[in-house]
This record gives C-alpha cells, structure tokens and sequence, in this order.
C-alpha cells in the first residue's frame, strides 16, 4: 500500500472491511487489521481515500469513480465517510420498498411476512446505500428484496453489535446506542 500510493493520486478502499474496517475489524478480532484510511492516516500518506462500502463491494461503485476519475482528473464528491455521494447520500429506509409500510405503522412480526421490517433490526434507518436503486448481482438482489432486513453492511458500523450480541464492541457510538423509531 505505502509503495503503491506514492504515485497514486487517491486510495480506494473496495469493500466494508477495506473501507471501515467491517468484521475483521470488530473488537476481539485479533488479526492486526485496519481500514485503509486508517492505514493511510497512520502512515502520514496525505491521500484522499475513496470509500466503497458494501459487502460485498459493487462493482458499478468502483467503475464509476475510474471513470470518474478518467474524465475530469479527479475524485468524486465525497460525504464525510469518504464515500461517492452518488450512492450514498439517502438512507436505505429512505428509497425502501418497504416506505409506505413504514408510514402506515405495518410491521412484520417476522421475516418473510409483508411490512417494514424496522422492529426485526433493520438497519436501513442509519445505513446510507443505494441498495434499493442498484442491488447486488446486477440489480437482482437485496436483503431487503430477499425479504430480509437491511444488514447495513456498507454502514461505518457494521458489524453492529446487537447483530452478533457483542455488546461491549466499543466500536458503538452514542447516536445508535439509542436510535428508535416512533410508532
């Protein structure tokens, strides 16, 4: 990474785990890994990170900023993630399918029930991803469309801990800890 970005004009971190750090990341993992940035933060680089999060990665994310780059020799607009604010400027419960379910207080009492899956631990509140615009697999699926809620994997906090019952992942910043929806 140090060698390679002597001469690049900005990093991109292809992936959740490369972007944010994602399970291998998660307190208790001991593999002495970190995100990009951070690894470029730590070794004084001074290169903007492009930050592609999802797991895993999509690949229109990635031709996208190329090509970006390519046409007018620069970085896409980033949010303060480092993500391309193309794909990642609304939340996922904002473009859900699922909205309207939402707004009428329809909630499934399981998977695979019809409603919004907000009180089965969706994460598409606080995830911001284009999920419901370009899904995985070219555009056949999402969690949310395979009738499962949203994992938030291109969120900075995924794996969140109540996913795997990790609760002292100090990862968990206070605005998650109690986010809760009326209704």
């Amino acid at each position: 990474m140090e060698q390679m970005s002597t001469s690049a004009s900005a990093c991109v971190a292809a992936g959740t785990c490369a972007a944010f750090g994602g399970i291998t990341g998660m307190q208790g993992m001991d593999a002495g890994v970190m995100s990009i940035g951070n690894f470029v933060k730590a070794k004084k680089l001074n290169k903007p990170v492009v930050a592609l999060p999802n797991c895993p990665m999509k690949p229109e994310h990635l031709i996208y900023v190329i090509f970006h780059y390519a046409k007018f020799k620069t970085i896409p607009e980033l949010d303060a993630e480092g993500r391309p604010l193309r794909f990642y400027s609304q939340t996922v419960h904002e473009r859900c399918i699922y909205y309207s379910e939402f707004q009428e207080k329809n909630y499934a009492k399981k998977i695979g029930e019809p409603g919004c899956m907000l009180k089965l631990g969706c994460q598409g509140p606080v995830t911001k991803n284009d999920c419901m615009q370009i899904g995985h697999n070219n555009n056949t699926n999402t969690c949310i469309k395979a009738g499962h809620p949203c994992i938030g994997c291109a969120s900075e906090h995924f794996p969140r801990q109540i996913m795997l019952h990790t609760f002292d992942d100090k990862r968990a910043i206070a605005k998650f800890k109690n986010f809760k929806f009326e209704g």
